[in-house]
Formats: C-alpha cells, sequence, structure tokens
C-alpha cells in the first residue's frame, strides 16, 4: 500500500472516531443539561430527579447521579424506581450491601416489582446465598413470564448449584425470548462444556 495513502486513511478512521465520540458525548450532555433544566424549572418533580440521575449515571458522572436519585426520592419517599436505580448504581460500584438495603425498600413499597426482584436476586447470588437469589429470580420470572435476564440469572443460580439440566433449561428459554442474547447463548455453550468435560472444563460464566 502506497504509505500516503495509508497514512491518509488512519487519520480518516481516527476522525471518524472522534465524530463518532463527539456525537456520544453531545448526547449526554444533553440529557444532563435538558434534565437539569426541567429540575430546576420542577423541583419537586421526583420523576425529574430519577430522569436526571440515568442522564449522570450514563455519561459516568457517579456522584452526581447519586445525589440525583437520593433527591428523587427525598421528595416522594415511595418513588420506587429512585430506589432500585440507585441500589443498581451501587450494585456496578461492588457497594453490595447499600443496593441490598434499597432493593429491599423498593420492594417494601412495591413487593411486585419484578425489576427490583431481579436486581436482588443478584446481590444474593454474588454473596452466594442460592436460595434467596433463586427465590427472588422466580419471584422476577411470575410477575413478567417475558423477563429473560430473569431467566439467565435463575440459570446462573442453578449452574452454581451444579444443577446442569435446570441451568440449561433457563438458558433456552431466555434465548427463545430474546434470540440475539449474546450471554444466553456463551452461557449456554458453557453447559456444554461441562456435560462434555466434566468439572474440569474451563469456562466463563457470563452474568
Amino acid at each position: 500500500m502506497n504509505h500516503r495513502f495509508f497514512v491518509i486513511l488512519v487519520i480518516f478512521v481516527m476522525f471518524l472516531l472522534g465524530v463518532g465520540a463527539f456525537h456520544r458525548n453531545k448526547i449526554w450532555i444533553s440529557g444532563v443539561e435538558l434534565w437539569g433544566d426541567t429540575c430546576k424549572k420542577s423541583s419537586k418533580k421526583a420523576r425529574s430527579f430519577n430522569a436526571l440521575g440515568n442522564a449522570y449515571e450514563q455519561s459516568g458522572r457517579f456522584d452526581k447521579a447519586i445525589e440525583a436519585y437520593k433527591n428523587s426520592f427525598l421528595l416522594d419517599s415511595t418513588y420506587v424506581s429512585a430506589y432500585n436505580n440507585l441500589g443498581y448504581l451501587y450494585f456496578s460500584m461492588g457497594l453490595d450491601e447499600q443496593a441490598r438495603v434499597l432493593y429491599l425498600k423498593a420492594l417494601s413499597l412495591m413487593p411486585e416489582y419484578e425489576i427490583a426482584h431481579n436486581n436482588l436476586g443478584n446481590v444474593y447470588l454474588k454473596k452466594g446465598a442460592l436460595e434467596l437469589a433463586i427465590k427472588h429470580f422466580e419471584q422476577a420470572i411470575r410477575l413478567r413470564l417475558t423477563y429473560a435476564e430473569a431467566y439467565l440469572n435463575l440459570g446462573n443460580a442453578y449452574l452454581q448449584k451444579k444443577l446442569y439440566e435446570k441451568a440449561l433449561t433457563h438458558y433456552e428459554r431466555a434465548l427463545s425470548l430474546k434470540p440475539d442474547y449474546e450471554k444466553a447463548q456463551l452461557n449456554i455453550e458453557a453447559v456444554a462444556q461441562i456435560k462434555r468435560y466434566g468439572e474440569k472444563a474451563k469456562i466463563e460464566l457470563v452474568y
């Protein structure tokens, strides 16, 4: 390849990547600005602060997201989405106990909140409290029969219990509900490896 042409090609590719990053950042900044302005105009609406928290979280400004979520349920102590969203952020930050407390609070306000059941199940799964994890994943599925993520997580719990056929059944159900669900596909392959090579199989489970 001509050296000059190669240099031009590299510069062009870098330009396109830069433009893409600029547009992504612009979208995130626009979300923060939009909901920040809304919160200033409607400072008593919990929903607006919850949305602002989402915008901050998407832009990686976790401290601001935490503040916004807290403002949301301070304005409305029954606003379950804010408890759940802050719990999810805490869990992603490794603050599992804080997340667990918030999910339990959300469920105390809305016992049939399937997303909180699924998220709480993930906390228990990480702790190795498998029976509690299974209980909440199953409840999430009862509340929403098409909840692919809950089927995947339930499969993960059964896999940790070495109940491989049960795990496979739930992974396949997740995939049937969401045919492009890569996590389910990878975990189905992991079960196949275990069935072929036994527990010595080197697998990497996807959560």
